[in-house]
């Protein structure tokens, strides 16, 4: 069940990313003048998405183990490393690049941690 979710996952999500990625500045100009140009927001925050679309099995999966304390340990790490990097990324003034950044980071130190869980769990 878990691979035929995964499977399904990449099949919803990767078209999905792959059109935004290559139409990104023009749906951004559907905003208005003032989102005109920032495409690479809409790309950092896209990727950051697909990430956490994959993490969702492994997450249902903690916690039908009922393994709730090692999920709060990974949201926690995943909310410092957020934190952090907006920190860092905006004090540079990246402004909303840096936003998303900071959540595409996060989101890559999250799904680390919650595959590595997920698969020391289904080996047993």
């Amino acid at each position: 069940v878990l691979g035929a979710t995964l499977r399904w996952t990449g099949l919803l999500t990767i078209p999905m990313l792959l059109l935004l990625l290559m139409f990104r500045d023009p749906i951004m100009g559907l905003y208005g003048a003032g989102f005109e140009g920032r495409g690479t927001v809409l790309a950092l925050l896209a990727c950051a998405t697909v990430l956490v679309a994959f993490q969702v099995p492994f997450t249902q999966l903690m916690i039908a183990a009922g393994k709730m304390w090692q999920g709060m340990y990974i949201n926690l790490g995943w909310a410092l490393v957020l934190l952090s990097m907006t920190w860092w990324l905006l004090s540079r003034n990246l402004g909303a690049e840096g936003l998303a950044m900071a959540y595409l980071v996060a989101y890559l130190a999250h799904s680390v941690w919650t595959f590595q869980f997920a698969r020391r769990f289904v080996r047993g």
